[in-house]
């Protein structure tokens, strides 16, 4: 019985050591997905030429034109390698069997799933005998001749709704979590404080209105709805909720901002009474944020909202209607 027991922990001590050499040994490889765009060349290339090669090792991938009569784009390229190796890109566009136009980068291997984004355009193609000509360690890009060099810092993490959710000054490569302040103004942004008093403003048409101004980051700049919407807290009266596409100015602060959101209260209903009810009440105001990408920012304030209105001619005149 002796002998048995030390048989069986003796097998266990080695298999777990062989288990432990293996998986010492065995290489951590990291990930990079080539992200080809190029929207506005789908029907003028024929096919793209992909050549890749990590720390010396190539691979050739051809995109051709698919069923539709069009490059496939976007399109991703897989890579894997060891964290840390050279990876170098070079895409090639051709036309009638005759090259359009090239493009280039050299990076890094990340130790996580990262995104290369590569973007083809029409700056850089030949067409009519003229072509950009870019010098060794450069490449063209919106028709000027850049470094191909990309930083490890500037590879996003990889994200498959990464055709829809290109970087730009409002959510920037690897943004963190979507950010949303909910403020006032007609002509700029303005601090609006918790349970502060506004006065509802008579419009040119009748209407009742506040203006919402708001100021957001990690969401994008162009193409992002913005809905309001309102109820008061002790009834549940719900004002009529609106919605907006404009395009977010760049603020301080890594932050952008949108003013002059005029947020009609009564819209729909009987003008000169439906805005009564709000008159000296409380109102939550919430603002949602949300991008062609899916990415919402959210946030509510409570107001007040005056007993008396804001008169456009600066009288009390509509105040005795």
């Amino acid at each position: 019985m002796v002998r048995a027991r030390t048989t069986v922990g003796g097998f266990a001590a080695l298999l777990g050591a062989l288990l432990l050499a293996c998986s010492s040994d065995a290489p951590v490889n990291g990930s990079l997905v080539v992200g080809l765009a190029g929207e506005e060349l789908r029907t003028t290339l024929d096919v793209v030429k992909v050549a890749t090669k990590v720390n010396g090792v190539a691979k050739d991938t051809e995109i051709r034109r698919d069923g539709n009569g069009v490059i496939p784009f976007p399109s991703e390229v897989l890579l894997e390698g060891e964290p840390g190796a050279k990876v170098e890109v070079d895409v090639t566009g051709f036309q009638a069997g005759n090259e359009l136009l090239k493009r280039r980068a050299v990076t890094v291997m990340p130790s996580e799933k990262r995104l290369l984004r590569l973007t083809l355009d029409g700056a850089c193609a030949t067409f009519g005998g003229v072509s950009v000509t870019c010098d060794a360690g450069l490449t063209c890009q919106r028709g000027r001749c850049v470094s191909a060099d990309v930083p490890a810092s500037a590879l996003e993490i990889y994200d498959g709704r990464w055709p829809v959710n290109a970087p730009d000054v409002c959510r920037p490569a690897n943004a963190g979590p979507p950010e949303l302040i909910l403020g006032k103004g007609q002509t700029e942004y303005g601090p609006l404080a918790d349970n502060e008093t506004l006065r509802l403003e008579r419009g040119p048409q009748g209407g009742h209105h506040i203006w919402v101004a708001i100021r957001m980051k990690n969401v994008k700049q162009a193409g992002s709805r913005t809905a309001i919407s309102a109820v008061q807290p002790a009834t549940g009266m719900k004002a009529t909720p609106a919605a907006f596409v404009f395009t977010f100015e760049q603020d301080e602060g890594g932050y952008c901002k949108l003013y002059g959101l005029r947020y009609q209260v009564d819209a729909g209903g009987v003008l000169g009474q439906a805005h009564k009810p709000f008159l000296g009440k409380d109102l939550d105001v919430t603002v949602e944020v949300t991008d062609i990408a899916g990415t919402t920012a959210k946030a509510t304030k409570r107001v007040r909202i005056a007993d008396k209105l804001l008169c456009p001619d600066g009288t009390e005149k509509c105040n005795e209607l």
